[in-house]
């Protein structure tokens, strides 16, 4: 039954405009990313960035803002062939595989805006997870659940309850004549 109700939901999103047109919750990645916090800790062994302290971030239309900031990243190929005696490019000159933001999660995005506890995002299977407190709001349409998975390119969305709470669905229906 839960799976029929969170396929008619997904069908009645899609239908009603909540993901259709740009991109929901996705970043640009030919834009360059602006980070800002009170501290970067970069350890190049496990290919790991640590920002933490009112963190946030921009990217073209998208910004995020969260307490922590953790960036895992994956040398590029000039980099894995460099002499390993130039360690220490970090993140300069790598790219991106994942971002995990915890603590007070906001995300906006082209009028799309989100609120969780924690946010996973995989850029390469371009999903965003978001857990804890899920507030997904796309003009003036809500979901709020326990996990909300967000696959940016597809513009699919899917709702889950982990038991103890049902997701919760607001749409605005348009009031055309």
């Amino acid at each position: 039954m839960k799976q029929i109700l969170l396929t008619f939901l997904c069908f009645f999103y899609c239908a009603t405009g909540f993901a259709q047109q740009q991109e929901l919750l996705a970043f640009d990645n030919k834009q360059p990313i602006d980070i800002t916090a009170d501290a970067l800790t970069v350890d190049d062994m496990k290919l790991q960035g640590d920002f933490t302290g009112t963190v946030n971030v921009i990217q073209g239309k998208t910004h995020l803002r969260c307490d922590k900031l953790t960036i895992f990243y994956q040398k590029n190929a000039t980099n894995k062939q460099a002499d390993s005696s130039a360690q220490g490019e970090g993140l300069s000159n790598s790219q991106i595989k994942t971002l995990i933001a915890t603590g007070n999660v906001f995300l906006v995005s082209e009028g799309n805006n989100a609120k969780a506890d924690k946010m996973n995002y995989q850029l390469n299977q371009k999903k965003i997870t978001m857990t804890g407190n899920v507030l997904v709001n796309k003009d003036k349409n809500i979901i709020k659940g326990d996990v909300v998975d967000i696959y940016t390119e597809t513009k699919q969305i899917y709702v889950h309850s982990n038991g103890s709470r049902r997701i919760h669905t607001i749409i605005q229906l348009d009031k055309k004549s």
